[in-house]
């Protein structure tokens, strides 16, 4: 799932001022971006400690010098939570008072997952398109099982006894390939496609 709005919120805590920011990203460039503006826009402040999420093997985080391992925390909340493309970053003035490292983690996480709940989210579904070829006797047994499992055909091609079908699906697990499997002449081709 995936944040609708960028929310921010503005926290006092023993004098030291935490602004925190989500917002949603599609890229590493686009959290560079944002970074970049929000660095910009408080540029006398100690610290912007953030946490991006993409997907699963594209995310990053920076404590920003603090010694603490809340951004990384966050991470780990982020992918429990099945959060994607998501920014959040807390940019922190300090008010003269130590908090401690515990406070200090305990307060940049909250900050996060405060907004978080206030949050609304949509469930994204990244379709993959698929390649596959088939007899023209099973083909209305194909769009049958694909229709089924929620998948839709993009393309045909009759040719001769044969038809070449491209189509979307959410996912092709274990149970649907073996459906799709017995009637196919070819390997199911995958492509990537949103």
């Amino acid at each position: 799932m995936t944040i609708l709005d960028n929310l921010t919120s503005e926290v006092v805590i023993k004098k030291s001022k935490f602004i925190t920011l989500i917002t949603h990203v599609e890229s590493k460039e686009e959290v560079d971006r944002v970074l970049l503006e929000v660095r910009n826009k408080y540029k006398d402040a100690r610290h912007h400690v953030y946490t991006y999420f993409i997907t699963s093997s594209l995310k990053g985080a920076s404590e920003d010098k603090e010694p603490i391992k809340s951004a990384h925390r966050l991470l780990t909340i982020f992918e429990n939570k099945g959060i994607n493309n998501i920014l959040a970053i807390t940019t922190r003035y300090f008010g003269g008072i130590e908090l401690g490292a515990s406070n200090l983690e305990r307060t940049y996480v909250s900050v996060v997952t405060d907004l978080l709940d206030k949050a609304e989210f949509k469930e994204e579904v990244t379709y993959v398109l698929f390649k596959a070829k088939t007899k023209s006797t099973t083909f209305n047994i194909f769009k049958k099982r694909l229709i089924e499992s929620k998948g839709e055909i993009k393309e045909c091609c009759f040719l001769g006894n044969e038809v070449e079908v491209s189509f979307l699906c959410d996912r092709l697990d274990d149970y649907f390939k073996t459906y799709l499997y017995d009637i196919v002449e070819t390997d199911i081709k995958e492509t990537k496609y949103k």
